[in-house]
């Protein structure tokens, strides 16, 4: 257990010696921090309205400025960061669990058990993930919930592959093979040998997913398939900006730069990782 922790102490610190770590993880920590204290740190209540201030631009009373109904800017891009976590941690983790579990099936197994799980996956990734969003949602109808459990079942295949990809490549390893004359069960094989030298990748490739997710999620709200008015969801924001985007950019301003950041963060972050936790992979990009 002290090996473990000691293991991801030395990481982080790693982590945050690279200039583009340090800024990705101070980034992360400060959308985590905006998340969880939103209530304290929002000026004023997301939905409050006040219509003589509609649309201004930053002031010393809205920094950011105001919507269409006097709503502050500041305060619901807050409460829009709680939203966008809250919809790519679970998705992220839900496309995690399905896709490690059929890519170790798939990988240690193969044979015709690989072969159905490879058509599944085809069949998935032969559409854009928005697209099969909009697709799947437009059947079970717009919703938080509904929007987590399809951002999960629409991103697995990803992680599925490359897990599928590790334990090819590491059953044929001479430690599997003394571990199945020994008698060892598949289950213990995979869970004591082959999982951990998984982890490294599907921990970067989680990394990365998280901005996705959160740009999908904005997207689909944008398009009102997703979260839905009055929850300041940063897609939310946007839709409602281009509806009044002569009166005041400050919306799409506002809303934009939150995504921006937010991607520019966690790219940081998952490139700085996957160089600590899989150096082999860094000199691809190349």
């Amino acid at each position: 257990m002290r090996k473990k922790k000691n293991s991801e102490i030395g990481v982080l610190s790693q982590l945050v010696k690279t200039p583009s770590g340090l800024i990705g993880t101070i980034i992360i920590a400060l959308l985590l921090i905006t998340a969880i204290f939103a209530p304290i740190l929002s000026p004023y209540d997301f939905s409050t309205q006040n219509i003589s201030e509609r649309l201004s631009g930053p002031t010393s009373e809205h920094h950011l400025g105001t919507d269409h109904l006097g709503r502050d800017l500041l305060s619901r891009i807050i409460y829009g960061t709680r939203i966008a976590l809250k919809v790519a941690i679970p998705a992220v983790i839900i496309s995690l669990f399905i896709g490690v579990l059929l890519g170790l099936i798939a990988g240690y197994f193969g044979g015709i058990i690989d072969y159905i799980i490879i058509i599944i996956l085809d069949t998935i990734q032969s559409l854009p993930s928005i697209v099969l969003a909009l697709v799947m949602l437009t059947l079970l109808g717009p919703s938080l919930t509904n929007l987590i459990v399809v951002m999960g079942l629409t991103l697995f295949p990803g992680y599925s592959r490359v897990v599928r990809a590790q334990v090819m490549s590491a059953r044929q390893e001479l430690y599997v093979d003394a571990e199945k004359a020994l008698g060892a069960k598949p289950l213990r094989i995979i869970a004591g040998h082959i999982l951990p030298n998984v982890v490294p990748a599907v921990i970067i490739l989680s990394t990365m997913d998280l901005p996705a997710v959160i740009t999908i999620e904005a997207g689909l709200s944008f398009l009102g398939m997703g979260v839905r008015p009055p929850s300041p969801s940063w897609g939310v924001i946007l839709n409602d900006g281009f509806s009044h985007f002569r009166q005041s950019p400050w919306p799409i301003i506002t809303a934009g730069a939150a995504l921006a950041i937010t991607t520019f963060g966690f790219t940081l972050f998952g490139e700085s990782l996957r160089d600590i936790l899989d150096p082999k992979m860094s000199g691809m990009d190349s």
